[in-house]
């Protein structure tokens, strides 16, 4: 066993396994909308061009994911994340991390503040409070020392591939693809590009993914017209989220009714 794999093993296992909890568990919904609430945590790996740390954020209704790289995880540079991630994202509502001190600070307040996003801390006692980013840590590791075949070098120039391949398949719980519940549209990816390289004998079908050029439709298009297309855009996504929102709740209801039988 390599020490990639053993830090794998030992390591996260042990940060991530659940207590034993009595009692039942609450009847907790997720959120409605994308960017609402997310979860942030760190997770390390052997250091890889001067990188040690890579930083991981959860949109609890999407699940999409977004990960970044660490030099260090100092509070100024997990605040520069979480600043890149507002200007992308719009500021959310709710922040959930844990109580590190990387996550509590000064500089971190005062992002939270300006911004008018609650942070919500975990529990040393109950990190499950926060275990959808925590497994999904443990499962990007994994993922990482599967790509690498057990080589920790170039985990940092592999992360945004593996997670890339990640948004844009269909998730277990929403039964949708992560990058079609934020952007409302299915992702353009090379395998469609490499199967028709001049794009001569592309068909109908995959024209559903790959570019095309509609300016000159637009353009005849009158402000009723363009009224409809918003009106079903915006009728789309909401069917869209409901769905999502629904395939969500059974799942966590499963859940729920195991842990209360245990």
């Amino acid at each position: 066993m390599t020490k990639l794999e053993r830090k794998l093993k030992f390591g996260l296992g042990n940060r991530i396994e659940s207590q034993s909890m009595s009692g039942h568990r609450g009847n907790v919904l997720p959120p409605k909308e994308v960017m609402q609430q997310i979860g942030v945590d760190l997770a390390s790996l052997p250091e890889c061009d001067k990188y040690r740390y890579f930083i991981l954020v959860i949109d609890y209704f999407s699940k999409w994911t977004k990960g970044e790289p660490l030099k260090d995880k100092t509070a100024v540079s997990v605040a520069s994340f979480l600043f890149k991630l507002i200007c992308r994202h719009s500021c959310g509502k709710i922040h959930i991390n844990d109580q590190g001190r990387e996550f509590v600070n000064s500089v971190s307040t005062e992002l939270y503040r300006l911004t008018g996003i609650h942070e919500r801390l975990t529990s040393a006692y109950h990190p499950q409070a926060n275990g959808l980013v925590e497994r999904q840590n443990a499962g990007v590791k994994y993922k990482l020392l599967k790509v690498l075949q057990g080589k920790p070098e170039g985990w940092s120039r592999c992360l945004d591939p593996l997670l890339f391949a990640h948004r844009t398949t269909v998730h277990r719980s929403t039964k949708m693809p992560l990058f079609f519940l934020l952007y409302g549209r299915q992702p353009i990816l090379p395998i469609y590009f490499s199967n028709h390289l001049d794009g001569s004998d592309m068909t109908d079908n995959d024209s559903n993914f790959a570019y095309r050029n509609n300016e000159e439709e637009m353009s005849e298009l009158n402000e009723d017209e363009v009224t409809k297309v918003k009106e079903m855009i915006i009728n789309i996504k909401e069917k869209a989220f409901d769905t999502a929102y629904n395939n969500i709740k059974l799942p966590q209801a499963t859940q729920k009714t195991k842990y209360d039988q245990r």
